[in-house]
Order: C-alpha cells, then structure tokens, then sequence
C-alpha cells in the first residue's frame, strides 16, 4: 500500500508528540525526536517498554484507532526495539483503511 508524504508526516507527529507528552508526564526533559532513525526504547532518556505501553494508547487515541498491540514500538516476534521510522510505517499500515478513508 502506497501513502501520501502528508499521511506519513501527520502519523510521524501524531507519534513524536506523543513521545514528548509521555516524557514530560514522567518528569522528564520533554523530547522531540527529530532524528527519525533513532529508537525510543534505548536512545531516549528513561523511555522503556513501559512507556512504550503508555504511549501507544496515547497515539491510539489520539488517532481514534485501538490497537491490536500492546506496543507498536517493539517488532512484532518481541525481540526489539522499532525505530521512529519503522513505527510510523506500522501505525500507517494499521490506520491504513481510517487514512485512506480520510484523504480520500
């Protein structure tokens, strides 16, 4: 399935201020990962896969979309961390129908 560049950025912010609001929940630095290419889970300050949990709600909700997923950070077989990049495909593929239906 092919998405426009506006689908993409509209799911890549949706996820990053998502990121941010769980990080200043949690009385961290309030963090807006620029960087595309890092991992939550590992490269920002104390977001784990308990955060990772808390932010998928978030992101769920705020998409209007329940997911499946206990986290859409971590890869489907459990065995590691996602990278920005890779969670905005997933969430992209799972809201695919929503998006679509949207642009559309």
């Amino acid at each position: 399935m092919r998405y426009t560049i506006l689908d993409l950025k509209e799911v890549a912010s949706v996820i990053t201020g998502a990121i941010s609001d769980i990080q200043r929940l949690s009385g961290r630095e309030p963090t807006v990962p620029g960087d595309l290419h890092i991992k939550p889970i590992g490269d920002l300050d104390g977001f784990d896969s308990y955060c990772s949990i808390e932010a998928t709600v978030l992101i769920g909700q705020r998409l209007g979309k329940t997911f499946e997923l206990e986290s859409i950070f971590i890869s489907e077989d459990g065995t590691r961390a996602l990278t920005i990049d890779e969670i905005v495909e997933r969430v992209a593929t799972l809201c695919s129908g929503d998006l679509n239906e949207q642009v559309g």
